[in-house]
């Protein structure tokens, strides 16, 4: 797998403006990235813009807190899957990962799984927030939602991709299972450690600096 075909560009600032959504769409489509993540709000410009190609707009759900009502997200993955959407990252509820209810996170991503008809679900825990006991459960309730990657962060939360962190993720999430990297990946050398590590997406608004050769930093 090349670095490029690993790569969910990012463009999820609060002001990004509809000429920044149609720009990072020519960039996924110029390096040949793996996605093209954007806010709900943006998944109609950012598919136009990617019409013709066969590179997904993956769309946030709940982003960035996680904490709205189950009934939100499920509504809004309708939404996005309506206007062009092709994958999800939603986040999951935090305070019940915290709180130990499985049962409510294990429905909470099962009603976006749902809705998602099919499509790729990335879900969001925040491990910045969690113990590693509450990741591997959180990593369980995702797994038996049906879901399909997890992810470490939002890039807004308080923890970034900590490489030792990520492999150990890896280690404790089964097989059938994506994990997907964010926060503070800014360079080839971050990505790369990341892939060998058995990584299989990043998250970045840094897309291009990463695949640039000769990045030794």
């Amino acid at each position: 797998m090349t670095l490029e075909a690993a790569i969910d560009h990012s463009v999820l600032k609060p002001n990004a403006t509809t000429e920044e959504i149609i720009h990072g769409a020519q960039l996924c489509m110029d390096y040949h990235f793996a996605a093209y993540c954007v806010n709900s709000s943006n998944v109609a410009v950012a598919a136009d813009s990617l019409y013709g190609s066969q590179i997904p707009v993956a769309a946030t759900i709940a982003f960035p807190f996680g904490s709205v009502t189950t009934n939100a997200k499920a509504q809004e993955t309708y939404d996005a899957m309506r206007l062009g959407a092709r994958e999800i990252d939603m986040v999951a509820n935090i305070g019940w990962i915290l709180e130990n209810n499985w049962i409510g996170v294990t429905e909470d991503i099962k009603a976006v799984v749902d809705a998602a008809s099919g499509a790729p679900v990335k879900v969001i825990i925040e491990t910045g927030y969690l113990t590693r006991d509450h990741i591997r459960f959180a990593i369980e309730a995702i797994a038996n939602a049906g879901a399909h990657y997890v992810k470490n962060s939002t890039g807004f939360g308080p923890k970034g991709a900590d490489v030792e962190e990520m492999s150990w993720i890896r280690k404790v999430t089964p097989a059938h299972l994506g994990v997907k990297a964010a926060g503070g990946v800014r360079t080839r050398s971050q990505a790369v450690e990341l892939i060998n590590h058995g990584i299989n997406r990043i998250g970045t608004s840094a897309g291009p600096a990463l695949v640039k050769k000769g990045d030794n930093q």
